[in-house]
């Protein structure tokens, strides 16, 4: 295999990121190596990840495996972060030989497939850390000066290559959110993995000027008050933990003003590879101007029928049953029975889980 086609493999990496895996397994057999990896580090988020592995030791597996299991206790990980070399790297310079071998991630994830000795590629910026770690059998042992010097070569343009990707998946994503914002309308906001805004439309820009409710420490979102602020960062955390959660939140406004209610649900960016949700989205939902969906898109999405979807939308505006029963000139008992019918065919059990119910017709996950 020729170096000319390890720089034409990297090189359509940059605008497919889908084949990082056809370069790595290319530059396996370009170096001599057994297999190699592409760690990704956003510095936001603190948060790692393994985009793709490729070589002849390569397990369709081990990408879920480190992402779930082995990426918090990388053993590279730490070392590699706090040094940040410019330039390629031997793994015995960032972590002992014996102290490495005698981890979790070695004996579990390495071993097993006969690897030993770790050579690191980086290509660092501001926001974002790319690491490609080429590995090598006992046998083969380190890497000859050859493939060192082959590997040099390369170093700058798979620089420009992770850039390039980056860039165009920065732009993918900027797109997809204000498309994403758009079909939400209203007020609401869409935050990372730390709680940090990424995107809001101008009616969220308003809220947070106006104090009233929300506002931002940094950039991260944070309620005024600070029980209210407990209980938003920890439905937030559950919700991109996977965790059950209420996932609406009745917010007290400091002005005096009616309450307004925080509808909190995970998001996940377009060929997202990451285990959780990449994003956050909190809807803000103002009892004084309630939500109202057509009939036609609760009968296509839920099967309701025109009654129950107006129930449903008084339901969605925190109408009590006696509220509902007045408007709609029937009794408490009947409104009770198309709750209850609304409740089984939309799967929720309770009203704080029936108000999400407008973030479904979005196009977010």
């Amino acid at each position: 295999m020729t170096p000319s086609r390890g720089y034409c493999s990297c090189f359509r990496c940059a605008i497919d990121s889908s084949k990082w895996q056809d370069f790595l397994t290319c530059l396996t057999g370009i170096t001599g190596t057994a297999a190699a990896a592409l760690v990704s580090h956003d510095v936001a988020t603190n948060a790692s990840a393994l985009l793709a592995f490729g070589g002849v030791q390569a397990d369709p597996d081990v990408q879920q495996r480190y992402n779930e299991c082995y990426v918090a206790i990388d053993p590279f990980r730490a070392p590699f972060l706090k040094r940040l070399p410019p330039t390629i790297v031997d793994g015995d310079e960032l972590v002992d030989g014996e102290a490495f071998q005698r981890g979790a991630s070695y004996n579990e994830l390495i071993a097993p497939v006969g690897l030993q000795h770790a050579l690191m590629l980086p290509a660092i910026k501001r926001d974002r850390i790319d690491l490609v770690t080429l590995w090598r059998t006992r046998r083969l042992g380190p890497m000859d000066a050859r493939a060192r010097n082959l590997l040099a070569s390369l170093l700058p343009h798979l620089q420009l290559a992770l850039q390039t990707d980056a860039a165009l998946k920065k732009a993918d994503k900027e797109a997809f959110l204000a498309q994403s914002l758009s079909h939400v309308g209203g007020t609401c906001f869409l935050l990372n993995q730390v709680h940090a805004i990424v995107a809001m439309r101008q009616t969220a820009e308003a809220l947070l000027r106006s104090g009233d409710g929300l506002c931002t420490r940094g950039s991260v979102l944070q309620a005024s008050s600070p029980a209210m602020q407990r209980r938003l960062s920890s439905t937030s955390n559950a919700c991109i933990a996977h965790l059950p959660s209420n996932g609406a939140l009745r917010l007290k406004r400091p002005s005096g003003k009616r309450d307004v209610y925080l509808l909190v649900s995970p998001v996940r960016l377009p060929g997202a590879s990451l285990i959780k949700p990449s994003l956050i989205l909190v809807k803000v939902h103002d009892a004084t101007a309630p939500v109202c969906l057509h009939p036609d898109d609760l009968r296509a999405r839920f099967g309701l029928t025109p009654a129950e979807s107006e129930v449903a939308n008084l339901l969605l505006a925190w109408r009590s049953l006696v509220d509902i029963s007045a408007v709609r000139g029937v009794s408490v008992a009947t409104v009770r029975l198309q709750v209850k019918a609304i409740m089984a065919k939309t799967e929720t059990g309770r009203q704080s889980e029936l108000v999400q119910m407008p973030t479904q017709f979005a196009p977010l996950r």
